[in-house]
C-alpha cells in the first residue's frame, strides 16, 4: 500500500511538472521577425485603409552596419509580407515618415546621413502596393555658422526645422509650415518654436503638444489655425512645488475628438529625484477634463515610449528609469477607461531564447516603442540586440521584432 501511495504521488508530481511546462509553453510571446542577417532598425509608421501596416527604417550591410540601405516593408493584417522595398543606393541611408497623400500615394522620406554630416534629402512616392511612381522631390539640408535647417512631412505639407547652434539663442529658432506646393502656410518662432513633442495636424490647423522653452517651463497644447494664429492654448499646472519642469508627452487625439498626453515633471535634484506623472485628457478646446496622477505615485519611476487607444481603453507603454533594455525587468502596460480609471497593468517578459538570432547571446538587450493594431491584437515594435563590450559587434547584431502585448 505504501509503495502505490508513493507511485501514485510520483504520478502526481509529473503532471504537476508536465502542467507547469504546458502552461510556461502557452505564455511564450507571440513574436514576429522582420529583420535578417545584420542591422535591421524599423519601425511601425502608418496603417493604410485597407489595414496593412508600413514600416520604415533601415538595412545594413552584413559586417558593416554603417553601410545602410532604406527599406520599407508592408505586413497584411495577418503577419504576412504584403510588400517590401529596398532603396538601391548605399552609403547611410534611411527611410523616415510616411504620409498617405490625397491622391492615394505614399510620400517616404529619405535621407542619407553619412559619418554624422549633413543629411542627403529627399522625398519620394509609391503607390500602395510598393511600386516607385517615379515622382521625387530632392530637399536640401543647410547649415549656416549660426545653425542649421532640417525637414519633416506631415499630411497637409512639409515642416521646416531652424535650429540654432547655442542653446541660448532659442529665440532665433523657427519651425515653418509649408503645403505640398511649396506655399507658406506660417512660422511659429521663439518661445512656440521649439515646444513640440507631438504635432497633430487637422483640417482647420495643428495641434502641438509639449511644453514651454525655457528652463523650468510647464506643459503646454495649443492650437494654431493655417495662419499661425492661436485658436486655443493650454498650460498644465505644476504638480508639485518644488520642480525642474515638466512636459506633456506621447499626445494624441482620441476618437471622440479630444487630446490625451502624459505630463511628465522633472525633479529639482535629476541625479535622486523622482519624476512626477500624470495622465491627463483634454476637451476637443484643450480643456483639462480630469488627470490621473495617483495610478503613476504607485508605480515605479518610469518612462513611457508610447500610449494608444484601443478597443475602447486608453494603453500606457512603461519602462522603469532603471531598466535600461534589461530582459530581466519587464515592461509594463497600464490600462485606462475613458474616465482616466485605472482598469489593471499586463506585463510584458521577454526571454532571450525568443530573439531571433540571439538566442545563443550571453546577454541581449530589447528596447520597444511604437504601440499598434494589427490583425485586431495590440503590437508594439521592439529593437533588439546582442550586448557585446565590441560596438560592431553589438550594432551587427541590431534586429527588430515586433511582440504581441498581453490584454486585460
Amino acid at each position: 500500500m505504501e509503495k502505490m501511495r508513493k507511485i501514485l504521488k510520483n504520478i502526481l508530481l509529473l503532471c504537476l511538472c508536465m502542467a507547469l511546462f504546458t502552461g510556461s509553453a502557452l505564455a511564450a510571446n507571440e513574436v514576429l521577425d522582420i529583420s535578417s542577417e545584420g542591422y535591421d532598425s524599423m519601425e511601425y509608421a502608418l496603417t493604410l485603409p485597407d489595414g496593412r501596416l508600413v514600416f520604415t527604417g533601415k538595412h545594413g550591410e552584413p559586417g558593416n552596419y554603417m553601410n545602410s540601405r532604406a527599406r520599407l516593408l508592408c505586413l497584411n493584417p495577418d503577419r504576412t509580407v504584403s510588400w517590401e522595398y529596398i532603396h538601391p543606393a548605399e552609403g547611410s541611408w534611411g527611410a523616415h515618415g510616411v504620409v498617405l497623400m490625397k491622391d492615394g500615394t505614399l510620400c517616404v522620406r529619405l535621407t542619407n546621413s553619412p559619418y554624422q554630416t549633413l543629411a542627403e534629402d529627399k522625398l519620394v512616392f509609391f503607390t500602395q502596393d510598393g511600386q516607385l511612381t517615379g515622382r521625387e522631390i530632392p530637399l536640401e539640408e543647410k547649415e549656416t555658422k549660426e545653425g542649421f535647417f532640417r525637414y519633416g512631412i506631415s499630411d497637409y505639407g512639409m515642416i521646416t526645422y531652424y535650429v540654432t547652434h547655442e542653446a541660448e539663442d532659442w529665440d532665433k529658432e523657427y519651425r515653418e509650415f509649408s503645403d505640398w506646393d511649396g506655399n507658406v502656410l506660417f512660422r511659429t518662432e521663439g518661445n512656440s518654436a521649439f515646444l513640440t513633442d507631438r504635432t497633430i495636424e487637422e483640417e482647420d490647423g495643428v495641434v502641438l503638444i509639449g511644453y514651454e522653452n525655457g528652463k523650468n517651463g510647464a506643459g503646454k497644447i495649443i492650437k494654431l489655425d493655417w495662419q499661425g494664429n492661436t485658436v486655443w492654448e493650454t498650460v498644465v499646472p505644476f504638480l508639485t512645488d518644488a520642480n525642474g519642469g515638466a512636459m506633456l508627452h506621447c499626445g494624441m487625439k482620441t476618437s471622440d475628438g479630444g487630446y490625451l498626453a502624459v505630463l511628465m515633471e522633472r525633479p529639482l535634484d535629476m541625479s535622486s529625484g523622482r519624476w512626477k506623472t500624470a495622465l491627463v485628457k483634454f476637451s476637443s478646446t484643450g480643456r483639462i477634463l480630469w488627470q490621473n496622477v495617483e495610478s503613476f505615485d504607485r508605480q515605479p519611476d518610469s518612462m513611457f515610449p508610447d500610449l494608444i487607444e484601443y478597443d475602447g481603453k486608453y494603453v500606457l507603454e512603461c519602462e522603469d528609469r532603471e531598466r535600461f533594455a534589461s530582459l530581466d525587468i519587464p515592461i509594463r502596460y497600464m490600462w485606462f477607461d475613458a474616465d482616466g480609471n485605472e482598469l489593471g497593468i499586463t506585463e510584458l517578459s521577454v526571454r532571450k531564447e525568443e530573439l531571433p538570432r540571439l538566442e545563443k547571446s550571453k546577454k541581449a538587450s530589447l528596447f520597444c516603442g511604437s504601440l499598434f493594431v494589427m490583425g485586431n491584437e495590440l503590437w508594439t515594435d521592439c529593437m533588439s540586440d546582442n550586448d557585446s563590450d565590441n560596438h560592431e559587434k553589438q550594432m551587427a547584431s541590431v534586429d527588430t521584432v515586433l511582440i504581441r502585448i498581453p490584454e486585460l
